[in-house]
């Protein structure tokens, strides 16, 4: 989900105008910082976001890193502004959940451990399937920018705002904000987390899941690897970047793991592996001059140099599960 950190409205995007509405950056969006390397151009994007086609161009960019917070980010990108209105007229059915999600026990788990009362919002929450899974004795609220998706959510005797500029018009404060699958979406992730620390009640925590780039996967593939493929994915964070963010916000990281968010048998991990590998060998062979003629003889990598995104490999452990606590 795309959130703002400035107050504004969540409108659909008429055409996007390059000279206004694309973000091109001369410092970290996170920290601020001059001294970022460029790791290479991103795979070209399909032009579809939610997995639907979008009438605005969207730029798959070069893969930068900030080596000042450890923020990897997409540049150049739309802005959060068109991004916002890209989310605000999804359907409800691109991110629907039929059945829980493998981490969600351990989430729980977590909040019972971390939270201070039985309050919690999830961020995104998109239709509320999440929510619905939670034991009846949580009070449970959320955000969630697709209007279709949160009327089904507050259908479902939630509530539920748009945006982070709506919390004003909750007086309550919030034991535990869960955020599956939601920072690598945002262009400024700590200007986010500020917003909803904010909220907290004292003891309270922020729990999170995302792609971390300080995982295997991630160091061995980089700019080719699946995650940063996708449309919707614009920041991409580690451990380190948490450990900054913590500091930044006056929090303490109280718990970490390394997971899949989708684990499944060993043999389609490997298949994923053999994938992955394939398509980024493939695609460095093109960079560094050597003739596509050539790699497409070479067995499996004259398959793969023909693909035109990365192959999804969701089995990886390439996720962080993370805590940040108020102290």
């Amino acid at each position: 989900m795309r959130f703002q950190s400035r107050t504004a409205e969540i409108s659909t995007p008429a055409r996007l105008r390059p000279d206004r509405d694309a973000l091109r950056v001369s410092a970290c969006p996170a920290c601020g910082s001059l001294f970022w390397k460029n790791c290479g151009r991103l795979p070209e994007l399909r032009q579809t976001f939610g997995g639907l086609p979008v009438e605005v161009t969207l730029e798959s960019g070069d893969l930068l890193h900030c080596s000042e917070c450890d923020m990897y980010f997409r540049e150049p990108y739309v802005s959060q502004s068109v991004l916002n209105g890209l989310y605000a007229r999804l359907p409800a059915t691109v991110w629907a959940c039929d059945n829980p999600r493998p981490y969600w026990p351990q989430v729980l788990e977590l909040m019972l451990r971390y939270s201070p009362n039985r309050t919690v919002m999830d961020v995104g929450c998109f239709s509320g399937s999440f929510l619905e899974w939670l034991p009846g004795s949580w009070r449970k609220l959320g955000i969630e920018p697709s209007a279709a998706a949160r009327t089904i959510a507050r259908g479902k005797g939630f509530w539920v705002c748009s945006s982070l500029d709506e919390l004003v018009e909750l007086s309550e404060h919030v034991g535990v904000m869960v955020l599956c699958d939601v920072l690598e979406h945002v262009v400024n992730p700590v200007a986010m987390l500020s917003i909803l620390a904010g909220k907290l009640s004292p003891g309270g925590s922020l729990i999170v899941l995302t792609g971390a780039t300080d995982t295997v996967p991630w160091r061995l593939f980089g700019c080719d690897y699946w995650y940063c493929s996708l449309p919707e994915h614009v920041s991409f964070l580690s451990r380190r970047w948490f450990q900054w963010a913590a500091i930044k916000l006056g929090m303490s990281i109280r718990w970490v793991r390394y997971l899949s968010s989708e684990p499944t048998s060993t043999a389609e991990w490997s298949r994923g592996l053999v994938r992955a590998t394939a398509y980024t060998l493939a695609r460095r062979l093109i960079r560094k001059g050597v003739s596509p003629g050539v790699v497409n003889k070479v067995p499996l990598l004259g398959r793969a140099a023909r693909w035109t995104s990365p192959p999804w490999w969701r089995a990886a452990k390439d996720h962080v599960l993370i805590v940040l606590s108020t102290t």
